[in-house]
């Protein structure tokens, strides 16, 4: 988290070291081959706190809620990413993620960053920030995304993230965020899957939610 203060110029470049940092993470993995929240009653510990299986319980409790996951390595998530996009037939692909837009060009991956006028895309691409372990989440904010909200956007979300970036709660998803250069202006979002009887039920309003977790 960064103040505005008379040091606009060490404060700036470290700013941008930091979302450097984070675009390189993304970018290094290839290179080896609109709701704000406020007034949120935050539990001050968890179960989940003291789990030393944090990644596992995210994962059996995301599941159970509808979420797809799909695990992957830095080497292969977006060779594996193309390959969803092909096999599901999507025609419009939607990135919210300035993070992303690098790394999806280098590997060829169609997409585009406007969404259609009048109408949703297919599949949107979401980079999240966090993914908390308590209510089996991800959690996503407007700091790099071309979008406020991931909502409405499309029927099908296919969520980006790193296994690190796993934690106990909403609480700590907030630091998190905070120590990868967010700032107060940022608009923050929690999406959980919802279990729907068919996938034909999905929607751009309720989505379905598939989990692409880097290892």
């Amino acid at each position: 988290m960064f103040m505005a203060t008379n040091i606009f110029k060490e404060g700036g470049e470290r700013k941008i070291a930091l979302k450097e940092a984070v675009r390189k993470k993304i970018a290094n993995a290839i290179s080896e081959d609109r709701y704000k929240i406020a007034n949120i009653a935050l539990p001050k510990e968890s179960w989940l706190e003291k789990s030393p299986n944090l990644q596992n319980e995210f994962i059996i409790l995301f599941r159970s809620l509808g979420g797809k996951y799909i695990p992957c390595t830095r080497e292969n998530f977006l060779y594996n990413l193309k390959q969803i996009i092909q096999n599901r037939r999507y025609a419009t692909v939607l990135n919210t993620s300035k993070l992303l837009t690098e790394s999806l060009k280098k590997y060829d991956i169609r997409h585009t960053n406007i969404k259609p006028y009048g109408s949703n895309a297919d599949v949107a691409i979401v980079y999240a920030e966090a993914l908390i372990g308590i209510s089996g989440s991800i959690f996503s904010s407007s700091q790099h995304s071309y979008y406020a909200s991931v909502k409405n956007l499309a029927k099908d979300l296919i969520v980006i993230s790193f296994a690190e970036n796993i934690v106990a709660t909403l609480s700590e998803a907030l630091t998190l965020q905070q120590q990868n250069g967010g700032n107060k202006g940022c608009i923050y979002e929690v999406l959980t899957p919802t279990l729907l009887p068919s996938p034909n039920k999905y929607s751009a309003k309720e989505p379905r939610i598939i989990l692409m977790l880097i290892k």
